[in-house]
C-alpha cells in the first residue's frame, strides 16, 4: 500500500497458486474500500524457486454508491413511528458509533441509542424515530447520514409523513343547574421553540351560546428539549344555562400551525336541594347568594312554606345572564310555628332551587 493500510480497506486473493509450463492463469483479487477516496498498491508476483517476479501497479478511485436505500416514515401527528437500521462492522477492531456522526436536516428525527461500540465483526442496531407535528398530503424528504471515520459514510432517503391522529381526545362534564364544574385539559407540546397557543370553545350540538369556557384566552408552552415534549394545561370551566346535554370543542392553536382539539361534553341536571342553612331569631339576615344560570334575562320568584321565614328585601327585579344576588333570609322564631321551612327559588319552564332551612 502507499500510505498508511486502513482498517476500513480489504485486499485479498490466493497466497499460492499454481501456473503449468508455457500456459498463464487468470489471478482474482479482491478489492473492497468502506471509505471513498483514492487508493494505490502495488501486487508483486514471484516464483520462490527462480526468483523471477512481474509486479502491478493499481490505482482505484472509490466513489459514493449512488444507490441509497429508502426509509419510509409515516405517523399520525404527535405519534412516533420507528425503523431500525443495521451498521456492520467488517474490520478486526472496535468501533464506537455515537449520535454526533450522524446528520439529518429534521430536528424531528432523533436516533437512538445516544452511542454504541462495535466490537470487530459484530453488526448493531440503530433506530430512525420521526415525530410528525403537522398533516402534510406529500411526503418530505430528507438526507440522514451516518459518517465514521473507520466504516465511513452510510447514506439514506427518508420519506416523511405525517397524517390525522388516529383518536380524539375528550373530556366529560356533570352538574346541576346553577352550580359549574372546571377540569384541565392537558396536552404535550413537541415543537422545540416557545410559543403561545390560542384558545377557542365551539359549540357542535347546534346554534346557541356555548356553556364551556377557558379560564384564559392563551397558554404559553416552553420549547421542547426532547420527543418526550413538554405537558402544557389549560383549565375548562362547564357552567350550563339549561337542562339536558351538551357538546362543544376546545380549539388550541399556535402561530407555528401546532393545533390541539378536545371534544367537551357537558350533562346538567336539576338544580340539587342544599341546605341546611341555620338561622337564629332577631339576628343578623342570613345571606345565600343566588345566580341566574340562564343565558337570558329572567324573573325569579322566592316563596317559602314556612311563614316563619321571608326575605328581608324583596329581590331587586329580573336578574341578567349570570348574575349573582344575595337573598338576606330572616327567621321570626315564633313558637307557634315549625322551626324548619324551605325556601323555593322558581321561573319558569325550570324545576325550583329548594334551600332547606333550620330556625336555631
Amino acid at each position: 500500500m502507499e500510505g498508511d493500510q486502513q482498517p476500513g480497506l480489504f485486499i485479498r486473493g490466493a497466497n499460492t497458486f499454481d501456473v503449468a509450463g508455457e500456459s498463464h492463469k487468470d489471478y482474482k483479487l479482491n478489492f473492497l474500500a468502506l471509505r471513498a477516496g483514492q487508493y494505490k498498491f502495488t501486487a508483486t508476483f514471484k516464483a520462490p524457486d527462480s526468483g523471477e517476479y512481474i509486479f502491478y501497479n493499481f490505482q482505484v478511485t472509490v466513489e459514493d454508491n449512488p444507490d441509497v436505500e429508502t426509509i419510509e416514515l409515516v405517523s399520525p401527528i404527535r405519534e412516533s413511528v420507528s425503523e431500525v437500521i443495521m451498521i456492520e462492522n467488517p474490520t478486526e477492531q472496535e468501533v464506537e458509533i455515537n449520535r454526533s456522526q450522524f446528520t439529518v436536516n429534521n430536528e424531528y428525527i432523533e436516533i437512538v441509542p445516544e452511542a454504541q461500540v462495535l466490537k470487530a465483526y459484530e453488526t448493531r442496531e440503530f433506530t430512525i424515530r420521526y415525530l410528525p407535528l403537522m398533516i402534510s398530503e406529500q411526503f418530505q424528504e430528507c438526507e440522514l447520514v451516518l459518517k465514521n471515520p473507520v466504516l465511513g459514510d452510510f447514506k439514506y432517503n427518508l420519506n416523511l409523513k405525517g397524517v390525522a391522529p388516529t383518536s380524539q381526545r375528550s373530556l366529560a362534564f356533570k352538574c346541576a343547574l346553577g352550580q359549574d364544574q372546571m377540569q384541565a385539559f392537558k396536552f404535550v407540546h413537541f415543537l422545540k421553540k416557545a410559543t403561545t397557543y390560542q384558545a377557542k370553545v365551539e359549540r357542535i350540538d347546534g346554534p346557541g351560546a356555548v356553556d364551556f369556557k377557558t379560564e384564559a384566552a392563551s397558554v404559553p408552552a416552553a420549547a421542547a428539549e426532547s420527543q418526550k415534549g413538554v405537558e402544557v394545561q389549560i383549565n375548562v370551566r362547564y357552567e350550563p344555562f339549561t337542562i339536558g346535554d351538551s357538546r362543544g370543542v376546545l380549539k388550541l392553536s399556535s402561530p407555528e400551525g401546532m393545533e390541539y382539539s378536545c371534544l367537551l361534553f357537558g350533562k346538567a341536571q336539576a338544580p340539587q336541594p342544599q341546605g341546611p342553612i341555620k338561622c337564629a331569631p332577631g339576628a343578623k339576615p342570613v345571606g345565600v347568594d343566588f345566580k341566574n344560570p340562564l343565558n337570558e334575562k329572567c324573573e325569579f320568584a322566592v316563596n317559602f312554606d314556612n311563614p316563619n321565614f321571608q326575605l328581608a328585601s324583596k329581590l331587586p327585579g329580573p336578574l341578567d345572564p349570570g348574575k349573582v344576588t344575595n337573598l338576606q333570609i330572616k327567621y321570626d322564631g315564633k313558637a307557634d310555628l315549625p322551626s324548619t321551612g324551605r325556601m323555593i327559588v322558581s321561573t319558569k319552564g325550570l324545576p325550583p332551587w329548594i334551600y332547606y332551612l333550620q330556625g336555631e
